[in-house]
């Protein structure tokens, strides 16, 4: 009987001697999940349109101006020129040459070299779309004219009316870059984007059936009073003027198929 008694306690304390099974470790909390990048696409000539658009109505009707389409949103505009849609491709193209009077708009002009391509920014530094009573914090406003803006297609109007003889009303949709004072600008003040397109072995240029495009790339910005759109008009009965504040990264003119003929970007000096 004791020597069972002994066993039984050996056995008890063998049984305290020996180690409680480990735990498994707790499992680590899994990351959270990255949230999804959305990347929102560059607005096209469309979207511009249908914002500024939004924004000359609200102007025209003394309702606070709406822009939070435009805000702060990348853009990518092509805007067609030379479409010359009276004459028959393989002619060579005559086109009114860039003047002051044709600031901001694109233009194609046969030349003895070929068909030079000329985009020349309006000055609208001293115009009634800039306000006057904001403080001087800039050297310069300039930009280009988005014409015809009842068409969102960025390909030549191809309507009989595109081939009348008067020419299109002054354009009342902008791009406007603010050069703040000190800074750097589109180009020197009242030099043109040129670029011209060479005769070969004799021949001279002919315009590409669709003319050709001036393509701006950049972001919408604001003015100096944190307004991203002005607007002006000249009475009840005619259409506002309104301009976006632009930080324009790319001036190019491409084909109509996309190939890049020359380009420039401002913001890189």
């Amino acid at each position: 009987m004791s020597r069972l008694c002994g066993l039984a306690v050996l056995g008890l304390l063998a049984a305290c001697g020996r180690p409680e099974p480990a735990e498994a470790p707790a499992p680590e909390p899994a990351e959270p999940s990255p949230a999804p990048v959305v990347t929102v696409a560059p607005m096209g000539r469309a979207a511009l349109i249908d914002g500024l658009a939004v924004a000359a109505s609200d102007f025209a009707t003394n309702r606070p101006v709406t822009t939070a389409t435009l805000a702060n949103r990348t853009f990518s505009l092509r805007i067609p020129f030379a479409c010359d849609t009276t004459a028959p491709v393989g002619v060579p193209l005559v086109e009114t040459p860039a003047t002051p009077a044709t600031r901001g708009l694109a233009t194609a002009t046969m030349t003895d070299a070929g068909i030079a391509l000329e985009a020349l920014p309006a000055d609208w530094t001293r115009s009634d779309l800039v306000d006057a009573a904001d403080p001087p914090t800039w050297d310069r406003v300039e930009g280009f004219w988005v014409p015809r803006p009842w068409i969102r297609s960025e390909d030549c109007a191809s309507s009989p009316d595109s081939q009348a003889v008067e020419p299109a009303p002054m354009p009342t949709m902008g791009l406007a870059a603010i050069r703040p004072s000190g800074g750097s600008r589109l180009g020197r003040p009242g030099e043109a984007y040129r670029f011209v397109v060479r005769n070969e072995e004799g021949r001279p240029a002919v315009r590409p059936n669709g003319g050709y495009r001036l393509l701006l790339e950049g972001r919408i910005s604001t003015f100096p009073d944190g307004r991203p759109v002005r607007c002006t008009s000249n009475g009840t009965d005619r259409a506002p003027t309104c301009i976006a504040a632009v930080a324009l990264d790319l001036i190019a003119f491409e084909t109509p198929t996309g190939e890049r003929l020359s380009e420039w970007r401002p913001n890189q000096g």
